[in-house]
Order: C-alpha cells, then structure tokens, then sequence
C-alpha cells in the first residue's frame, strides 16, 4: 500500500488542507532508489516523507490522522473517525487517494455530519481505477476526477470492498497513552530471532557503549537482560514501564523502539511505518545513521512517515521533496495548520536546505519573544 494524497477540513487542527506524496518530475540525482510503484516505473511516489516544525505544529497529528485512516479502512470501526473530528465544527470532511497490493488506485472520501449534540455520522463516498503500465499518479487522479461522488453510509461501501490487509507499523513517544510500555517482537522463525537479537545489540550498544551485551532471559519470558561494563545486569520485560527502567538513559530506552521498527521493515512487516519523535534523547550522528539504514531497506511499494524537530536531518542526503514544514497560524480565535514541501522553494544539489531553515524561509521559527520578557514586571 502507498498513500499518495490526502485532504483535510474540520480534522484536528487541519483545515482546508492538503497534502501530497506524489512527485511530477523524474530526479535527476537522489539517493533513494525505485521511488515508483513496482512494475510501473512513470507512478512516483515519496517513499521518505519528513515532517519538521515548532511544537504543537501537526507533526504528530499528521502521524495520528494517517493512523486512523487505515484503521477505519480495514477494520470498518467509525471511533477511528470521531477520535479526529474537530468538535468545534458541524461538519468535516476528509479524502485519501492510496494504492493497493493490486496496483489499484483508490480514493476515499468521508464525510461527517452532525447527527444529535454529542453524535455524528459517517458518510463514505469510493471510487478507484485499475492502473494501466504508463500511468503516473496525476494522470489516474484525473481518471478520480471525473467519477462523480455517491455517499453512503460508510459501513455499506466498507463491507463491499474487497478485503486487501492493510499493514503497517507505528510508534509514538511514551508520553502517548498505550506507549509508555516496553514491548519486543516475537517471531517463531529462530533466523529472525537471532537477528532481532543482533539488532537489539547493534543499537543498543550504540546508544550506550558501557553495555557489553544483550542476551535473552533464561528466566522471565519476552524479556531481555542488558549486560554492562560495572557486571551489572538488567532486566527488561515487555510489559515494563519506560519510566520504571532504571539505569538507562532516555536514549537508549527509546532505543528498543527503533529496534523494532528496524526489524519490521527489514522484514516487511508493514506497508506503511510511522514513526514520531523517537530521536529527542539520540544524538543526530546516530539518528541519521538508522534513519538512513531504515530507508535502504525499504522495498518497493513501501513509504516511511517521520516527525522530528531536529533541523539537522536538512543535511542529511535524502531529496528535498521527502521535507515537508509545518506551521499553526492563527487568526482571531481560530486557528490552522499550513504545510510547505521543501521542493516547492528549491531543488538545485548545491543549495544548503538546512541554511535555508535556519533562515525561516519556511516560516517555522517559533514566536519567543515573550520568552524573553518573563522578568519583565509589566508582563501579565
């Protein structure tokens, strides 16, 4: 599955908005490989899709409205909509075009109603179009464009739908509810086992060189045992707080998220992989490192979707089109997130994207002015 475009008004903070994941234009240099559907070498599509800006400015509400999207596609259950909903509006709407395993290109649009005070409604219009070998994405949207819009109750057009698995993997910061717990991956292929276990090494250890080792517990099931330089020795369960594991610093514990992310797309467990601000506590050296190691193992038909606030990762030698920048503006008592790719201000190799950040050419610098001004007595 490879999502390609969305559109958003009254969901969360996202209004009148829209966002793409296509791209017209063949690169003439890049360095990720096979940014096209599989067998359709004109379909384009982003297969790194970075999202960057102040706090409170979309970064995780992009990665949750996403999130929601194929939950409510693939498990037909409407809370996954009205978790999204803005409550200050009667009425939103949403569409997403994707494709399937089938190479068909699919797009949905929901629509919400206001049914009773504390109510609504879910209304799903569905239209798609078999792709043809030289088609691009702008050419199939076109073939979207022209079929006209016929909503119904969402659960009709979710049960006539051929059932395709959707599947893809998350993580959010433990500050989220449900993912402040350490959890592993269990595989019952003993190759993958290993490997996990490898990988849990190879991170770990680089996140914190005093570790020596990390075994499997002999005594506590789907638990690990970190091996330090002071023979200490600490055991990790899944199931353990984050907070509750002591002797470790924030980095490394965040550590075993990555650990499992890594797994799963090298093992393509997954479609989709949405990760959210797991590197706060890891130096950039090292967050480049993986997130580079996790693009290369991307196979076709595959996308990554990351929040960070580290402007650094602009260095880094992904195309510009994978950088998006997000800002809340507000106006009177209202507000709205706007949305800026990188590749819509500049594309030349030789232009530095990072000095262009530091430069708010994206207009995401944070107002601190008033930081500033805490001392001042005329404050309030």
């Amino acid at each position: 599955m490879v999502i390609l475009n969305m559109k958003l008004n009254h969901i969360l903070c996202f209004n009148d908005f829209q966002i793409c994941f296509s791209y017209p234009r063949k690169l003439k240099k890049t360095t990720i490989q096979n940014e096209n559907l599989k067998a359709f070498p004109c379909f384009k599509y982003k297969k790194l899709n970075v999202f960057l800006g102040s706090n409170a400015s979309g970064k995780t509400s992009m990665i949750k409205v996403i999130y929601s999207f194929l939950n409510f596609i693939s498990r037909k259950e409407e809370r996954y909509i009205k978790d999204i909903i803005n409550p200050c509006f009667r009425e939103s709407e949403a569409w997403i075009d994707y494709v399937d395993d089938d190479h068909t290109l699919h797009r949905m649009k929901i629509r919400t109603t206001e049914n009773g005070k504390e109510d609504f409604r879910i209304l799903l219009s569905h239209s798609y179009v078999e792709l043809k070998q030289n088609d691009t994405y702008e050419k199939a949207a076109l073939v979207l464009d022209e079929i006209s819009d016929n909503y119904e109750d969402y659960l009709l057009i979710l049960n006539r739908m051929k059932d395709i698995p959707f599947e893809w993997n998350m993580i959010l910061p433990s500050t989220e509810e449900n993912y402040d717990l350490i959890h592993f991956i269990n595989t019952k292929d003993k190759n993958q086992e290993r490997d996990y276990l490898s990988i849990l090494n190879v991170i770990l250890k680089t996140l914190d060189p005093s570790i020596i080792k990390i075994t499997k517990s002999l005594d506590c099931d789907d638990a690990f045992v970190v091996h330090q330089e002071n023979e200490e020795r600490i055991i990790i369960q899944s199931g353990n707080k984050i907070t509750d594991i002591k002797r470790l610093s924030s980095g490394t514990k965040y550590g075993i998220n990555l650990v499992n992310m890594v797994f799963a797309i090298k093992y393509h467990l997954g479609r989709i992989y949405l990760i959210d601000e797991q590197f706060s506590y890891i130096s950039s050296d090292i967050e480049l490192a993986i997130l580079t190691t996790m693009v290369e193992l991307l196979q076709e038909d595959e996308q990554i979707f990351f929040t960070t606030h580290n402007q650094e990762i602009l260095s880094y030698p992904f195309p510009f089109h994978s950088f998006y920048f997000l800002r809340k503006d507000l106006y009177g008592k209202g507000k709205e997130i706007k949305v800026s790719c990188a590749s819509d201000y500049e594309n030349r190799n030789n232009v530095n994207l990072f000095n262009l950040a530091q430069n708010d050419v994206f207009k995401t610098a944070p107002d601190i002015d008033a930081v500033y001004k805490i001392d001042d007595k005329t404050l309030l």
